[in-house]
């Protein structure tokens, strides 16, 4: 089976970095089935969440989430574990990354989309400020009427394909 591509979404963060952390992947005691060689590339929505930066409502929502109290979050070694910049290196696949601007992550989506390159990792950040109106998380689910979410899944095919034309299992 030949995998193209995985569409991450901030739930399952967890499951992607395991796919390229050996050590991550081991304090969980998970053997992924596929290989850094068998995924071609990734596209990322709002996946990364820098825990030290997070306002308090974040962390009370994310506190919650991991079980941690809002003060733990410096000293947390999960939450760390939650911060997947954190963990980036240059076995990376290439990536497309993927932030609205209504919802609490650009910056840690430019913070991933620089790790990314710092390690000569083939990415594509596609961000929209202000100027394009006020775009929603999951404004993608709207693709059929918005002229922003269409700018963006045509990026991100072309990035897919990039990565993909041709290797597609028959």
């Amino acid at each position: 089976m030949d995998i193209s591509y995985l569409n991450t979404d901030t739930l399952i963060r967890r499951i992607w970095r395991n796919y390229f952390f050996k050590d991550y992947a081991d304090s969980f005691n998970i053997h992924p089935l596929l290989t850094t060689k068998e995924v071609k590339a990734l596209v990322i929505d709002d996946a990364p969440i820098k825990t030290d930066e997070l306002n308090f409502a974040t962390r009370v929502i994310i506190g919650n989430y991991l079980g941690i109290g809002t003060n733990e979050f410096n000293s947390s070694k999960l939450a760390e574990q939650y911060n997947a910049i954190l963990h980036v290196n240059g076995d990376y696949p290439p990536s497309f990354i993927n932030a609205a601007n209504g919802d609490g992550f650009p910056k840690d989506m430019q913070a991933l989309s620089d790790k990314l390159t710092s390690y000569e990792v083939d990415n594509d950040y596609f961000y929209l400020d202000k100027t394009h109106g006020d775009i929603a998380h999951g404004y993608l689910a709207n693709l059929r009427t918005d002229k922003n979410a269409q700018e963006a899944f045509k990026r991100l095919v072309q990035f897919i394909d990039k990565y993909t034309k041709g290797s597609l299992t028959k």
